[in-house]
C-alpha cells in the first residue's frame, strides 16, 4: 500500500512539476489552452441556456408580440401610401423667429397631434 502512494505522488509531482516547468517556458501555450477550455464552456452554458429560453413563454410572447407589431406596421405603412387624412393635416411651422429679438420658447407638440409636428409657442 506504502509502494502504491509513494508511486501516485511521484507521478503527481513529474506531472504537475512538468506543467510549472512548461509554463515557464511557454505562457502563451498555456494561456491559450485556458482560453479555449473558457471558450467551450461559455459555448456549451450560453447553448443550453438559449435552448431553455426557445421553449419557454416568454419566447412564445415575445414572437405573439412581434406579430402585432408587424401587422401594426403594415397597416400604419399602407395607411400612409393611401393618404390617409391623418397623413395630411399639416401645421404651419413658422420659419423665422419672432422679430422682437425675445429668447425663443422651448417646443411644444401641435394639437393635430401629428408626430413630425412641432411648433414653437410663446411660454
Amino acid at each position: 500500500m506504502r509502494i502504491v502512494a509513494l508511486l501516485v505522488s511521484v507521478l503527481g509531482v513529474l506531472a504537475f512539476g512538468g506543467a510549472l516547468v512548461y509554463s515557464f517556458v511557454r505562457p502563451t501555450a498555456i494561456e491559450s489552452l485556458a482560453r479555449d477550455l473558457i471558450r467551450v464552456e461559455v459555448e456549451q452554458r450560453v447553448g443550453e441556456t438559449l435552448h431553455t429560453l426557445d421553449d419557454s413563454t416568454v419566447s412564445r410572447i415575445a414572437t405573439r408580440m412581434s406579430e402585432r407589431s408587424r401587422a401594426r406596421i403594415a397597416q400604419i405603412g399602407q395607411q400612409l401610401q393611401a393618404g390617409s387624412p391623418r397623413s395630411q393635416r399639416r401645421c404651419a411651422i413658422p420659419t423665422a423667429p419672432a422679430a422682437t429679438g425675445s429668447k425663443p420658447a422651448p417646443p411644444r407638440r401641435c394639437r393635430c397631434s401629428a408626430s413630425a409636428c412641432w411648433i414653437r409657442t410663446r411660454a
